[in-house]
């Protein structure tokens, strides 16, 4: 399913963790190889950020500049390159980001999450995300699912209301390998044809076209939705119900 993934007439990107390429190495190492590839061919980009999508605020500063150090060393090990942009499925984030990414060479990136985690309101479309001296361009628009036949009959209404409301009208197309529906597929045969419904770009592409567009945001330290821990019964280890049970 991965390797088909990669497989578009259009430039795509690859969202991973460390752990969960290294996973996929293991077990799968052809399409390692694949996205190998498609890497050296400019037709797929890697984004990633931490070793693991593990929740960030609950790391010392320290664990968290070493989860990026080990996350980027993944991929170097895996494909001669580190990741070229920032992106999460899961794991928050936290004000010392910017500098964390400015650190590691990274020119742009994805704000948003895939898991549904909510971040801070900065308003859709391109942001320059500003602390500690340092910035980071991000696309900051909600993730379409492509998965989804809607998504592509409302595209007109989306891509209208982009131009309406954003100074940079961007916009994020997102699935799991294998999981496209095939209606997503033709409008990247569209892309890759005609720019009527836009162009199709990497994020790093996106940042490097909008240098300076992006809304300027700087936010504070406790805006960020701190992570909750779970309850004895989410983990399963709540005896009571446990007790009854028997």
């Amino acid at each position: 399913a991965l390797v088909a993934a990669i497989d578009s007439p259009v430039p795509v990107a690859v969202v991973a963790s460390g752990e969960s390429i290294t996973k996929v190495a293991s077990a799968h190492p052809d399409a390692v190889a694949a996205i190998r590839a498609a890497v050296d061919a400019g037709r797929v980009e890697l984004c990633s950020g931490p070793a693991a999508d593990t929740p960030l605020d609950l790391a010392t500063p320290e664990f968290a500049l070493n989860s990026f150090t080990r996350g980027r060393e993944a991929f170097c090990n895996l494909f001669n390159a580190p990741p070229a942009s920032f992106a999460r499925v899961a794991g928050g984030a936290i004000p010392l980001l910017p500098q964390l990414l400015a650190g590691s060479g990274i020119e742009g990136g994805i704000w948003t999450l895939f898991d549904g985690t909510p971040l801070p309101d900065v308003g859709g479309g391109m942001i320059r995300w500003q602390a500690g001296g340092a910035a980071i361009d991000l696309l900051a628009a909600a993730p379409l699912d492509a998965r989804s036949a809607r998504t592509v009959l409302a595209l007109h209404e989306t891509l209208g209301d982009a131009l309406d409301r954003e100074h940079v009208a961007a916009m994020l197309f997102a699935h799991y390998a294998g999981t496209a529906s095939r209606w997503h597929a033709l409008v990247r045969r569209i892309g890759r044809w005609t720019n009527l419904l836009g162009t199709f770009v990497t994020p790093r592409e996106l940042a490097r076209r909008t240098t300076g567009a992006g809304t300027t945001v700087s936010l504070e330290p406790d805006a960020f939705p701190p992570t909750l821990p779970r309850s004895a019964a989410a983990t399963g280890d709540d005896l009571i119900t446990a007790a009854i049970s028997q």
